[in-house]
């Protein structure tokens, strides 16, 4: 396998979020415990990135397997369709990649305690069954809000685990508090989930996946989205009151509006190639500044 094929089956562009929640989860761990413990946060990244690339390959060799359309997404969507690739080889990579990440979890697990264990799992199998088995997440109506949960919530709640792990002993109130500073992320993500499916819905009916968008309607799905932006905007000013989040998270309101210029082509038309990378675009522009604001506010604390 080469690096291009690599690149497209672990969608290996898509893991500076991994990075972007590590950086998340130090600074929040500073802002409200005030020290992080970087032996377990790392190997914790390590791990989740690695499991990133994992559930990557087995979606685009799930989805291959299960698609009903042979002539369209099998022959010219599917980077396993379009490259010609052997079933064999994908499913031996997915193998071969996931031995060391499980060792080093297994170890994480038994220096930290159960619940690591137990948020890992989570997060994995909402990663391989969001194309697995006979009804995948992929083809239910929570779809998005399960995966936007995962990855916006989950794994950043893995690092604050990790970086207090043996040292403070995690609450519901504190699991309570990891909620709301991750929500606003949270729902821009589902806005993006949202965003995908709009645009591949004419495809996921030719296969049989039956998501939000589905029972909605495009139309009414492109207002949700305007109305989940709206909602995460809104929560900001409300976490930095609440001193849940330092106040330099304000100052992300400034980004918004390059946010919606960016956004604009994807809420005039939903095409895939032509206007949901606009969508992705605009989490770009809130996203990494929201969490390098979070970072700096912790730093003028400190």
């Amino acid at each position: 396998m080469n690096w291009k094929l690599f690149y497209e089956l672990t969608e290996i562009y898509t893991s500076p979020l991994d990075l972007l929640w590590f950086i998340f989860a130090v600074s929040y761990s500073y802002y409200r415990f005030g020290s992080f413990n970087f032996v377990y946060g790392t190997i914790g990244f390590l791990c989740v990135f690695s499991f990133h690339l994992i559930v990557n390959m087995q979606n685009n060799y799930m989805d291959y397997v299960n698609a009903k359309d042979e002539e369209g997404y099998k022959k010219n969507t599917s980077t396993i369709g379009t490259n010609n690739v052997p079933l064999e080889t994908v499913r031996n990579w997915i193998i071969g990649l996931s031995v060391l990440p499980l060792i080093a979890s297994l170890w994480l697990a038994y220096q930290t305690g159960w619940t690591t264990f137990i948020i890992g799992v989570i997060c994995v199998l909402i990663g391989l069954f969001y194309s697995f088995g006979p009804r995948p997440l992929n083809s239910l109506p929570i779809a998005e809000l399960v995966v936007a949960s995962a990855i916006a919530f989950f794994i950043p709640l893995v690092y604050i685990y990790l970086g207090m792990a043996n040292r403070d002993a995690i609450s519901w109130s504190i699991i309570a508090e990891v909620l709301l500073i991750c929500l606003p992320n949270m729902l821009i993500f589902f806005s993006t989930l949202l965003a995908n499916n709009t645009c591949d819905l004419d495809e996921d009916i030719k296969n049989g996946r039956h998501t939000l968008v589905y029972f909605l309607g495009k139309k009414n799905a492109v207002t949700l989205y305007k109305i989940v932006w709206a909602i995460a905007a809104i929560l900001l000013p409300i976490l930095a009151i609440m001193h849940v989040a330092p106040y330099t998270v304000l100052l992300v309101m400034l980004t918004y509006p390059k946010a919606y210029k960016t956004i604009e082509p994807y809420l005039k038309k939903q095409v895939k190639k032509e206007t949901y990378f606009s969508a992705l675009k605009g989490v770009n522009v809130v996203i990494v500044p929201s969490i390098v604001l979070f970072a700096i506010g912790v730093i003028f604390k400190l």
